[in-house]
Formats: structure tokens, sequence, C-alpha cells
């Protein structure tokens, strides 16, 4: 192979020994074939110059298969991720817990749930309460902790080294970590939305 341009060469190792060899060679022979029926009775010269079309042709064809089919490693190759800045870290935070709590539903109304309910059976009260109101905060906070309260602390947590601790963010925390959602956690997420925004706005 000394000498022979590199794609044939590549080609050469790619076909070696499978079906694509005895097809390349089948292929070959019926070419020789019919390039002999063809040039039966023209002139050496005719004869040369057909033959060094079909040569173009074929390394030609050789070369489009090949260049084709081996694809360049960079492509494969993954961009780099961005690096966002930290306070539009804690911007894009906010950003996505206000839209959960903008696209949930609104609170049922428990003084109009208590009205109807509560005379003159106490317990039905008690029971469309859990119904309705309480299923509400259960699912606003189990919402929160499953997709953001994770994110929250460590955006915290990167705060405090940042610029130290501060002591209103660190009780919003600490009221939906540790507080039964009974109607607060709705106004304690929002508050988390807008210190953060507040902090992060320090940082710029």
């Amino acid at each position: 192979m000394l000498g022979m341009p590199d794609f044939i060469v590549r080609f050469f190792h790619r076909v070696r020994g499978n079906i694509e060899a005895t097809i390349v060679l089948s292929l070959l022979g019926v070419a020789m074939t019919a390039f002999t029926i063809v040039t039966h009775g023209l002139a050496w010269w005719q004869q040369a110059l057909l033959i060094a079309i079909f040569m173009c042709v074929l390394v030609w064809a050789i070369y489009a298969t090949v260049s084709r089919r081996v694809v360049p490693t960079e492509s494969y190759a993954k961009p780099l991720p961005v690096e966002i800045s930290f306070p539009d870290k804690i911007r894009l935070f906010s950003k996505e817990l206000s839209a959960y709590l903008s696209n949930r539903m609104a609170r049922p109304d428990q003084e109009e749930l208590y009205q109807k309910y509560s005379h003159p059976d106490a317990n039905l009260f008690v029971q469309k309460y859990n119904e309705t109101v309480q299923l509400w905060d259960d699912r606003l906070a189990a919402g929160y902790w499953l997709c953001f309260a994770e994110r929250a602390t460590a955006l915290r947590h990167e705060l405090v080294l940042r610029t130290g601790a501060d002591a209103e963010l660190d009780k919003l925390l600490g009221d939906l970590q540790n507080k039964r959602p009974e109607g607060q956690h709705q106004f304690w997420i929002q508050g988390l939305v807008e210190r953060f925004r507040l902090l992060a706005s320090r940082l710029d």
C-alpha cells in the first residue's frame, strides 16, 4: 500500500475480509467484462482514453463513499455547558419557584367552606376542610419539597460562603421545613422568591 492515497488504504482495510469486499470484487469483474466488450475493435489510443476515464470515475466513486462515511471526531464532541453567574442562578431558581406558585389553582376559600358546612354538623366541616383546603396545602408543600427544597438549601449555603447568613432567608427556609402547611406555605414560598431576588441584586 506504499504510495497509495490514504483514503484508498482506509477503504481497503474497511472492506477487507467482509461482504463488502465480495461485492466490490464482483462489481470490478462485471466492470472489466463490460469494458472488454465495449473496447473490442477500438484503436489502442481509444482504449487508453476509456481506461483513463474509467479509472477517474472509479477513484472518484471510492473517494466519495469513504469521505461520506468517515465522520470527523469533532462532530461527536458535546458543546461545553455555558456557565451562568451565581446571581443569575438565583434568579433562575426564583423564576421557576414563582412559576410553580402561579400555575396552581387558587387555594379553596376556608371561610366559605366554614359557612357552608359548619352548621349543623361541625364534623362535616372538618371532613370537607381536609378534603379540599388541607389537601391543597399538603400538595403545595409536597411539590416544594420534591422540586425546590434541596436547591433552595444549596443556594442558601453558597450565599453564606459568599456574603454570610441572612436571617430573613433562614427564617423562611426554617418555616417551610419545620411547620405543617396550614395556609401559610404559599406566603412563605412567595417570600422566599422575593428574598432570593433581593439577595441576587445585592451580588451584582
